[in-house]
């Protein structure tokens, strides 16, 4: 089964600001003990959303808000796309995460649908 892990900005990740090069070789190591188990398809962090926009979609309005965005722990960071067994292995691995003691770390899991789940629609 393939899941996306998402991890929530902070007001730290909001402002573009980068961790430390302890914490960046302790991710490093972390994404790759995932990929050296096959865990690990894909990952990626993403800039502020001041550097980013929203489209909404309305009948046939298109509305675009250029970033940033309020409320930064509603916000994505980065991600995971995760190979594993089932959502508790997901969240075995990702509880291993590493994290900034003293920073609430927020990481969502969904699973993702594959394309034999849509042709049984």
């Amino acid at each position: 089964m393939k899941f996306m892990a998402i991890i929530k900005s902070d007001a730290a990740t909001e402002a573009g600001e980068f961790p430390d090069a302890p914490f960046f070789a302790e991710m490093d190591a972390f994404n790759k003990r995932m990929m050296d188990a096959n865990v690990m398809l894909s990952g990626e962090g993403l800039h502020a959303s001041s550097q980013g926009a929203r489209i909404r979609l309305v009948q046939d309005d298109v509305a675009v808000t250029p970033g940033p965005f309020p409320n930064p722990t509603d916000l994505i960071a980065g991600f995971w796309i995760l190979q594993c067994d089932s959502l508790e292995d997901a969240v075995e691995w990702m509880k291993q995460c590493p994290h900034t003691p003293d920073v609430e770390t927020n990481i969502e899991i969904r699973r993702v649908f594959t394309e034999e789940e849509f042709a049984n629609m």
